[in-house]
């Protein structure tokens, strides 16, 4: 997606509540496939600050874009998962 691009994608104008759910959502789900994590460390970048909602309204993005989250699992091994807004 463009910086420039105003078109709201599905969970950048989600409420903090909402977008924390579905990502407890998806991360329970990595928990089911790869096990549990001793340790994880994160960084979000939100891009477009403002983006306008279906109305029209420019609304701040509270949600980021992009997501790098890395685990040392309970395993021994090393996760790293990636999630990216697509548009």
């Amino acid at each position: 997606m463009k910086p420039e691009d105003t078109t709201a994608p599905r969970l950048a104008l989600l409420s903090p509540l909402r977008a924390r759910n579905y990502l407890l959502l998806w991360a329970g789900s990595a928990v089911a496939v790869v096990g549990e994590a001793m340790r994880v460390a994160a960084m979000g970048k939100t891009f477009v600050k403002m983006r306008k909602d279906a109305a029209g309204v420019a609304r701040a993005v509270r949600v980021p874009e992009h997501v790098d989250a890395v685990a040392d699992m309970a395993c021994g091994a090393q996760a790293h998962f990636q999630v990216s807004s697509t548009g």
